[in-house]
């Protein structure tokens, strides 16, 4: 919640009101770690956008990705379980299929 607080100047949330959606709780887990690790996974649906920020700069955000609710689900799941790296994203799709 504090990180969307002010997304609306925030390049990051494309300067736009944000909501959110859902939450996890991963226990003893590196959150740099978890979140570059879905990065990677997700990494060929990402939103490829310019955004002109509130100085006027030009800012490509690298938070945003073009996956159901339910994929990501699936793929906190498989983090977990720590077995995501036996599985890919197939984009086409829109499902996770083991490698």
């Amino acid at each position: 919640e504090r990180r969307i607080a002010r997304a609306s100047q925030d390049p990051t949330f494309l300067m736009a009101p944000a909501e959110l959606l859902k939450t996890f709780t991963l226990f003893n887990s590196d959150p740099v770690r978890v979140e570059r690790i879905l990065h990677n996974f997700f990494g060929a649906v990402a939103l490829k956008i310019d955004v002109t920020d509130r100085f006027s700069r030009g800012v490509q955000p690298r938070e945003w990705f073009l996956v159901p609710v339910t994929v990501i689900d699936e793929a906190v799941r498989l983090l977990m379980a720590g077995t995501i790296g036996d599985f890919e994203f197939d984009p086409v799709e829109q499902a996770i299929r083991p490698r």
